[in-house]
């Protein structure tokens, strides 16, 4: 009860500086999710990873959406740093309205695990998938793969390849990689994420280098990423 309160007066503190997005994201409740899941029910599994798993889910309105169990705040002990994050990961997404962004919905304060609700997307095989091999099931994994198999421009919107350059695509995949390190120390932070977003905007690609990475660390990032309980 008491971390539900702290979520909910937090949650709140953020929304009262935007009513537009505080209109936009509905609070369910425990039981809401229980029942859009079949109480979680494995097979409404649409994907696992280091952050987390998410459910396909059915609304009492009848609506199909993708129910995200976070593992940022999993856990018997109460972190408020852990869940400072997960309120800013709400905030941030309930602020984002672009056609090739999945719209959140809302949010479930109530679980023991907070979770965020997504609008559901078909898109006809999934590319997070159960049915997939192992290497290949998580976000993070699905992308480390493609870039090794060097494949990248496979997995990307048609969209996204149209507006951009080669170039500047494989520049951002490179920095993405990079902050998908295993090892947290070894990513860059967000100050200089920006920095060289902001340099390849400018020059038009071909400003991130590798860095030395080799294939057998791309090899030993996918395995982390897969065997891992949480990321760190």
């Amino acid at each position: 009860m008491l971390k539900k309160k702290y979520f909910k007066k937090l949650l709140q503190q953020h929304l009262s500086s935007n009513e537009d997005n505080a209109d936009k994201i509905k609070l369910f409740t425990s039981k809401e999710m229980e029942k859009a899941t079949d109480y979680y029910n494995e097979n409404r599994i649409l994907g696992q990873g280091g952050q987390g798993t998410v459910y396909k889910g059915m609304l009492i309105d009848g609506s199909i959406v993708a129910i995200k169990k976070s593992k940022m705040v999993e856990g018997k002990k109460f972190d408020e740093k852990k869940v400072e994050q997960f309120i800013n990961e709400v905030i941030i997404l309930s602020q984002i309205n672009h056609r090739n962004v999945v719209k959140l919905l809302g949010c479930c304060l109530e679980a023991e695990v907070p979770l965020l609700v997504y609008e559901f997307i078909p898109n006809g095989q999934k590319p997070i998938s159960a049915q997939q091999s192992e290497s290949v099931r998580s976000l993070v994994s699905y992308f480390l793969h493609s870039v090794q198999e060097n494949s990248l421009f496979n997995i990307l919107d048609p969209m996204v390849v149209k507006d951009g350059s080669e170039k500047e695509i494989i520049d951002v995949a490179l920095l993405a990689k990079r902050c998908l390190h295993f090892n947290g120390k070894k990513r860059p932070n967000m100050k200089q994420v920006a920095m060289e977003l902001e340099l390849i905007k400018a020059s038009g690609g071909n400003v991130i280098e590798e860095r030395g990475d080799e294939e057998s660390e791309i090899d030993d990032r996918i395995h982390s990423w897969e065997t891992s309980p949480s990321s760190c």
